[in-house]
């Protein structure tokens, strides 16, 4: 009987028992750092349907995508700088009405 070697994982491939690596989802990531821009609220916005297509991308694809933590946040802060952008420009509309009509 001749001894065979078992394959052991290799940190340089990251393969156990024959799986391919998980990468990372690039909208994920992308929702969250435009979250963290703002960029007077498009960026917000921007990573609310970033976040959400890629929460949804994740989902499908069965395990070999990760990133819904960084999907999560990129739309928990998006939709808190789209409601801050929401009311920043409410306030200077009202501030502005209320210049020009006077008291």
């Amino acid at each position: 009987m001749q001894w065979v070697p078992v394959p052991q994982p290799s940190p340089a491939t990251n393969y156990v028992y024959g799986l391919p690596p998980r990468k990372t989802n690039a909208m994920a990531i992308a929702s969250f750092v435009l979250s963290l821009l703002w960029l007077a609220g498009l960026g917000s916005l921007l990573a609310v349907i970033f976040g959400v297509s890629a929460r949804r991308q994740i989902k499908q694809s069965h395990g070999q995508e990760t990133g819904d933590g960084f999907a999560i946040a990129g739309l928990i802060i998006g939709i808190v700088g789209v409601i801050g952008a929401v009311l920043f420009i409410a306030t200077i509309i009202a501030v502005n009405h209320a210049a020009h009509t006077g008291p």
